[in-house]
C-alpha cells in the first residue's frame, strides 16, 4: 500500500506540469509547413518535415489530453480544494503558500490542512495515470 505522502508528492509533480502543458497546447501555430526550393536538401527518400510535423503533432495531442484530465479531476473536487490546487500549481504558482493564504482571507496552517487532503482527492479523481501504484 501506498503511503498518502507519497500519494500527494505524485499529485504534484502531475499538477506542477500544467503551466508547460498549458504553454504546449498553444504550439499548434508554430508548427511550420514545408519550404519548397528548387534544390533537394537531401538525396534520401524519408520526409524529415513530415516527421518533425507528426512528432509535434503526437506531442500536442497528448498535452491535450493530460491537460484535460486535470480539468476532469479538478473538476470534481469541491470548490475550495479546487482554488487551492489551482491557485498553488497552476494560476499562481509562482506565488508562497502564505500569499495565497492571505488573499483567500485564510491561515496558512488551514491552507495546508486543505492543500494535504485536496492533493489525495485530486489524485483519487485523476484518471489519466494512476497515482496510486
Amino acid at each position: 500500500m501506498i503511503s498518502d505522502k507519497e500519494i500527494r508528492k505524485r499529485a504534484k509533480s502531475v499538477l506542477r506540469t500544467c503551466p508547460r502543458l498549458q504553454r504546449l497546447c498553444g504550439d499548434i501555430h508554430t508548427l511550420k509547413s514545408v519550404t519548397l526550393s528548387d534544390m533537394p536538401k537531401n538525396v534520401s527518400k524519408i520526409n524529415h518535415t513530415e516527421n518533425i510535423t507528426v512528432r509535434q503533432i503526437d506531442r500536442l495531442t497528448e498535452a491535450q489530453n493530460q491537460l484535460q484530465a486535470i480539468r476532469e479531476a479538478l473538476d470534481m473536487l469541491s470548490t475550495d480544494h479546487r482554488e487551492i490546487l489551482t491557485r498553488i500549481y497552476i494560476t499562481q504558482h509562482d506565488k508562497t503558500q502564505q500569499y495565497i493564504a492571505d488573499e483567500m482571507a485564510m491561515a496558512l496552517k488551514t491552507l495546508q490542512s486543505h492543500l494535504r487532503i485536496a492533493l489525495v482527492e485530486f489524485a483519487e479523481a485523476y484518471h489519466y495515470e494512476n497515482l496510486f501504484i
